[in-house]
């Protein structure tokens, strides 16, 4: 598959018009549908910000390989010692268990 039609089926995918994605690229319709049929190219500052918007890593969205891959993965989990470390400090104070659940809006749900 081109790149050109792997921007547009990716788009299509999370049911973008090409009027959402100008407006992510601070563009016009008229240029995206130029840039997903391949009567123009985007540069690489435009590839990063779709890259970034979609969370999909910029070799799938410009067709060097066909899985894809998030560009950031959103939950990322701490390494088993660092857990340890942080729940010891959290049970260890209450100051700061008071801080933690309201910042997660657990303080409600415990009383």
């Amino acid at each position: 598959m081109n790149m050109y039609q792997r921007l547009r089926d990716i788009r299509e995918d999370k049911e973008l018009d090409q009027s959402d994605v100008a407006r992510v690229l601070g563009s016009t319709q008229q240029q995206v549908s130029k840039y997903e049929t391949g009567q123009q190219t985007m540069g690489a500052d435009k590839y990063l910000k779709l890259a970034k918007f979609y969370n999909i890593s910029l070799d799938y969205l410009m067709g060097a390989i066909d899985t894809p891959r998030p560009l950031y993965e959103e939950d990322v989990p701490l390494p088993p010692a660092k857990q340890k470390r942080l729940l010891k400090a959290y049970c260890a104070n209450p100051q700061a268990q008071g801080a933690v659940n309201v910042l997660l809006s657990l303080e409600e749900s415990d009383k």
